[in-house]
């Protein structure tokens, strides 16, 4: 029997005329036959997307704390809410900077479009230009994963960082904005993007 047959003779009426009861009559065991035919495909197809997502997931983490000589860092991805936060604290150097960079990029992956990110270095010492150079590749990852928004939080009597985080934007494709807190950066986010300020 040709399902497009049916289709077609059926599509537009409520039930079937007298005239079309032999076809009818033989249609109703193929229609089983393929609506079952279907449901089973349909349930293979979600347990393949739910076994697909498992691995997404396990590939992309939506948190990652590290620490090495003296940084702790951590990333942590809010994605009902499309916001990551980042914070690195302690005493920074190069080659601290490189590792935890490059431990944070996994969790980029997970962000979608005009994602908002709040990154926290107000309790870092040891800040130099090497160690900017890392947070420069964080900042271009950003920008190319398409980030909305990125506010600092920034210590405010350490003038080498301020300046540092502020000539690394100048290029950028996001909009970049500073708060005093974490609570802050996120109650600026919560009122929306006319309250924020530069």
């Amino acid at each position: 029997m040709d399902l497009q047959e049916l289709k077609n003779k059926f599509r537009h009426k409520t039930k079937a005329d007298i005239a079309d009861i032999d076809l009818a009559l033989q249609a109703v065991p193929f229609l089983v036959r393929t609506v079952e035919a279907l449901e089973s495909e349909l349930s293979d197809c979600e347990k393949r997307l739910e076994h697909l997502e498992q691995l997404l997931n396990k590939r992309r983490p939506s948190s990652y704390k590290g620490s090495k000589d003296g940084l702790t860092w951590h990333a942590d991805l809010d994605d009902k809410n499309n916001r990551l936060h980042l914070s690195f604290s302690g005493t920074i150097h190069q080659r601290t900077a490189k590792i935890a960079s490059n431990n944070i990029f996994p969790i980029f992956y997970g962000m979608r479009k005009e994602c908002n990110v709040i990154l926290d270095v107000s309790h870092l010492s040891g800040f130099n230009n090497r160690v900017m150079f890392h947070f420069r590749k964080v900042l271009y990852t950003l920008d190319v994963m398409g980030t909305e928004r990125v506010i600092f939080i920034l210590p405010s009597d350490d003038t080498t960082i301020l300046n540092s985080f502020r000539n690394a934007s100048d290029n950028v494709g996001y909009q970049v904005f500073t708060a005093a807190s974490t609570e802050e950066a996120d109650a600026i986010l919560e009122k929306g993007s006319h309250f924020l300020k530069a």
